[in-house]
């Protein structure tokens, strides 16, 4: 990829669980030439997943999550634990968890690594 005279770039449609390997190499008037001695580097793209909630019936409550999406477009990362905490509304009680999340253990920990990958 030559990004010109950037110092960055941007990498986009990368595979998710897949190692990429860079190196640099700069061009100037008499040539190119490998920067850093022809060093590589290498970095890890992970798999990453929605994570959509709901309160059965609506108006019942709400859930609180305790850790922020770490990937980008609100996406968590594979392995991610997320506590989530369900919070009812007057006049409700929380009885238990549904869909990929059961029991009835709350705050729930959920560990990211069913659900849709995108």
């Amino acid at each position: 990829m030559n990004v010109g005279n950037s110092t960055s770039a941007v990498l986009n449609n990368l595979a998710g669980s897949t190692t990429y390997y860079w190196q640099v190499h700069a061009l100037n008037g008499i040539g190119s030439t490998e920067a850093n001695a022809g060093s590589w580097w290498n970095f890890k793209t992970t798999i990453c997943y929605s994570l959509s909630t709901g309160v059965n019936p609506s108006g019942a409550g709400s859930i609180g999550i305790g850790i922020a999406p770490n990937c980008a477009g609100g996406l968590y990362d594979s392995g991610s634990v997320v506590q989530l905490t369900a919070n009812a509304s007057s006049g409700y009680s929380f009885s238990s968890w549904s869909g990929s999340a059961t029991g009835t253990s709350n705050p729930l920990s959920l560990t990211m690594s069913v659900g849709t990958r995108r």
